[in-house]
């Protein structure tokens, strides 16, 4: 069942917002319900309401009535570094975790690296 709201307020770099109902109750939107489109403050929408299972709470799905452009909107990607881990990062130019900064053998400053301090003092072996 279709019901209508006007979006509360929304976030383009998040890609969601809310929306309030002609109840007063606010409900969950996410650009990636909105039809290739993304809602724009002020924007009437006509939408279902799904139970989300995750939060525990509503959100808006099969959204009409959204003016903004989604492009650039957030599509998901997720907490963190984007693109990570690329080559030549992490020990032996393969990307992960260890030594950034000198790589193979001469990682965390053995022969190499950053040479000094209070690991390997610089000194192979």
């Amino acid at each position: 069942m279709s019901v209508t709201g006007v979006v509360k307020n929304y976030n383009p770099l998040k890609g969601f917002g809310f929306v309030t109902q002609s109840d007063g109750q606010d409900v969950f939107v996410h650009v990636s319900a909105c039809s290739g489109m993304a809602p724009n403050q002020g924007d009437t929408l006509t939408f279902d309401v799904e139970w989300d299972p995750k939060s525990g709470k509503p959100q808006a799905k099969n959204v009409q009535g959204c003016t903004g452009s989604a492009d650039g909107a957030a599509k998901g990607g997720g907490k963190g570094c984007t693109g990570w881990p690329e080559k030549g990062m992490g020990k032996g130019d393969k990307g992960g975790y260890g030594a950034m900064w000198g790589g193979g053998k001469g990682d965390w400053g053995k022969g190499g690296g950053w040479g000094g301090g209070p690991y390997g003092g610089g000194k192979d072996g």
